[in-house]
């Protein structure tokens, strides 16, 4: 349950609707009108009580580790939340740690042990505050303390920030992220939980075993490609033997050089000379 009864809940995509409420997010800043998450390194939420000097519940069943004045912080309570469900996963188990500032009154002592809706202060002003409202923010159990800080004067002087400038530049954000976790979006996911059916066990789910199907020997077929050889083709081209015909000459036989002999001629007749 959330520690002050409210009719909103923390609806992250509706957050710029609800910042009558909700003035300072978890991871946001200071700037007035800006509710945007993760740019800003406020560890927790900043929640406007539906009326003055509002009760203030324990949000989980714990145990009071601190109920005192602590300078800037005001009033405080924190509670340790031992066996809680871890936020990383809900079938498991943590230590967290639950923190409350601001109070007008403290209505527990340390050490107490109280259940979730057990009235621990009243909402109001004290210490650092700027106008009536409860801080409230959730640790991790790796915190170094409660409530956690994420930077420390040192630092917020070395950045050369005052400290809601230093908050609004988000000096040590991954520190918010290591130590602490978002309250509200926490808390509705533990009555989601709850809610889901009762008691949530993890579904164990056994292997299945298949026994093996016997598989026929598949058989191999091997055809082998023939192998085609290109017959070698000889042709053999003979040259034509070209026989050059014999002419012979035709003789002419002169008897004589007396012109009284008769003359032969080519075709080999005498022809005689008048």
């Amino acid at each position: 349950m959330y520690p002050l009864k409210i009719n909103e809940k923390y609806d992250l995509p509706n957050l710029a609707n609800l910042w009558r409420r909700f003035t300072t997010l978890y991871t946001g800043n200071y700037l007035p009108g800006d509710m945007r998450i993760w740019v800003g390194s406020h560890p927790g939420v900043d929640i406007v009580p539906p009326v003055k000097n509002a009760p203030v519940y324990a949000c989980l069943d714990g145990e009071v580790v601190m109920a005192e004045n602590k300078g800037s912080y005001g009033n405080i309570v924190v509670l340790k939340h031992e066996g809680t469900y871890d936020p990383a996963d809900f079938t498991k188990k943590t230590t967290l740690f639950s923190c409350h500032l601001h109070l007008s009154e403290i209505d527990v002592k340390k050490w107490d042990q109280v259940s979730e809706g057990t009235q621990i202060g009243k909402t109001w002003n004290t210490g650092n505050s700027t106008g009536e409202h409860l801080h409230f923010q959730i640790d991790r159990a790796e915190s170094p303390y409660h409530a956690y800080w994420p930077f420390t004067w040192a630092e917020q002087q070395a950045a050369k920030l005052d400290f809601m400038w230093a908050v609004n530049a988000g000096l040590g954000l991954d520190n918010v992220y290591k130590y602490t976790i978002d309250p509200l979006v926490y808390l509705d996911k533990v009555d989601a939980y709850r809610n889901n059916s009762t008691p949530i066990t993890p579904k164990v789910v056994s292997p299945v075993i298949e026994t093996p199907k016997p598989v026929a020997p598949k058989a191999e077929v091997k055809i082998e490609t023939p192998v085609v050889t290109t017959a070698k083709v000889e042709v053999k081209v003979e040259t034509p033997k070209v026989v050059t015909p014999k002419v012979e000459t035709p003789t002419i036989k002169v008897a004589s050089l007396d012109s009284s002999v008769d003359v032969i001629s080519a075709d080999g007749t005498v022809q005689k000379k008048n």
